[in-house]
């Protein structure tokens, strides 16, 4: 970071990411009490009852008709990488087995998963006191991803060598990682990364990485440009998503992921199931099994963009929400759980048609 004096000199100030300590508890496993229904959808909502909040449900007639027919239950299942385990292996702590950095890279980089490979994320931290606040850097054109990854391998050599599979998705392979925690960066954001920072035997040689390629980020000329146009500098990256143990085979799924979660699709296809990146609702038939993850309002929230946050909400009512609510109640599927954080929203055939039940602007009952 950058620290002025009265004169209105800079100096450079060094983020000792090394030293810092975390909880050793920063990734547990997560309990899940009962499996993945079989022959049902998921719609997957990051952020859905916050973004209701901000945005209202004006205009969103098929997801708060469905809100308002299901019976709203708390879950046991935190975090979004956790519910996408859940829905297509049926378990939340296999997110943990089957990690999203391997899992992702084989997608995105048509590599084998390997219990080495780590997600190295571009971010932005903010300084706040004596806390360092992780924010989402905005975005990030291929380009510049290139080039930062080029500075990154010039400066620290290509051990490990970064591959930027997108601008905003950047993987490594780091051995001797142990039982070293991670937490994923959409559970930090926004707040101080002191306590999530990784911890356990080999995470120190992962903050040293971390710590090295942040001094490169601050030299980097094209941080100074991004500055320039009022664009938040790239000034670290965030560690995360790696196995704790070798991966088994999979458990077979028989379902289909609609669009382009990467870590979604990736399980898919290690389960032998399908993807339809075109991320439309079906025309035709309907799979009995189908997930949708729409991380669109989650992101809005965290721009603080309450009329993005509102689109977003219409466009996913308008793609996903009023359709499969005409699916279950035509009987084309039989069940469907909508899940957010920390809640879940379970609706079948039956429930489709409690035409009594509506929902309030505010998210309440009428």
């Amino acid at each position: 970071m950058i620290e002025f004096d009265d004169a209105g000199r800079s100096r450079l100030i060094l983020i000792p990411l090394v030293s810092l300590q975390a909880e050793p508890n920063s990734s547990p496993d997560l309990p899940d009490r009962g499996r993945a229904a079989s022959g049902g959808w998921t719609l997957l909502v990051p952020g859905l009852e916050r973004a209701l909040s901000v945005a209202g449900s004006e205009g969103l007639t098929g997801l708060t008709r469905m809100l308002a027919r299901a019976e709203r239950a708390r879950s046991v299942v935190y975090g979004v990488h956790a519910a996408v385990a859940r829905a297509i292996l049926g378990d939340a702590a296999a997110m943990h087995r089957w990690a999203p950095a391997p899992v992702m890279a084989a997608r995105e980089c048509a590599l084998e998963p390997a219990v080495a490979t780590v997600r190295l994320d571009p971010v932005h931290l903010v300084p706040a006191g004596d806390h360092l606040i992780l924010r989402d850097p905005g975005p990030i054109r291929r380009e510049e991803a290139e080039s930062l990854v080029g500075s990154i391998g010039a400066a620290l050599g290509e051990e490990p060598r970064i591959l930027a599979a997108a601008p905003g998705r950047w993987y490594a392979s780091v051995e001797k990682l142990g039982s070293a925690t991670w937490t994923a960066p959409e559970a930090v954001m926004g707040n101080s990364i002191f306590d999530a920072l990784p911890q356990g035997p080999g995470a120190g040689s992962l903050r040293r990485l971390m710590n090295e390629i942040q001094m490169v980020l601050h030299e980097a000329p094209l941080n100074e440009a991004r500055e320039q146009a009022g664009t938040p500098p790239i000034n670290s990256v965030w560690a995360w998503g790696w196995a704790s143990g070798p991966m088994p085979s999979a458990p077979r799924w028989p379902g289909v992921v609609f669009g382009n979660d990467v870590y979604a699709a990736g399980l898919a296809e290690l389960s032998g199931g399908r993807v339809d990146e075109k991320g439309v609702a079906p025309s035709g038939e309907w799979p009995q099994t189908g997930l949708i993850v729409s991380d669109e309002p989650a992101r809005a929230l965290r721009f603080g963009d309450e009329k993005a946050v509102g689109r977003a909400l219409r466009q996913l009512d308008r793609q996903w929400a009023q359709p499969l609510l005409g699916a279950l109640k035509r009987r084309r599927i039989r069940q469907l759980r909508i899940s957010s954080e920390g809640c879940e929203y379970p609706l079948d055939v039956r429930g489709a048609w409690r035409l009594w039940r509506r929902r309030s602007h505010d998210g309440g009952e009428l």
